[in-house]
């Protein structure tokens, strides 16, 4: 998924956070419908989480113009699904770039 290179930035981060917001919201209903939505998702969103670990490792600073490719705005919602989910995947790489951007002279 997204590996053509004319869809393999496409919604990033934007699009990807919103997609993994879902899923996190799928996992935490109560409601047997949802369950199935969640494991029909599941392959897309491991593997946006993927993504995102990669797209991390390339930024030399955050992105913080005022449109959807802001990593700040694009990042909330895929931090909520990590830590519900346990995994601390992305919070890593979250941290690295905090203290990037702290330490950083743009």
């Amino acid at each position: 998924m997204f590996e053509d290179e004319l869809t393999s930035k496409f919604e990033r981060t934007y699009g990807w956070s919103w997609l993994l917001k879902l899923q996190e919201e799928l996992r935490r209903s109560p409601l047997d419908k949802a369950k199935s939505w969640s494991e029909s998702l599941a392959p897309l969103a491991d593997n946006l989480v993927e993504k995102y670990k990669k797209f991390m490792t390339t930024l030399a600073y955050p992105v913080r113009v005022g449109t959807h490719t802001n990593t700040a705005f694009g990042l909330i919602y895929p931090l909520e699904f990590d830590a519900y989910g346990k995994r601390n995947y992305l919070v890593v790489h979250v941290q690295i770039m905090t203290f990037v951007a702290l330490f950083s002279v743009i």
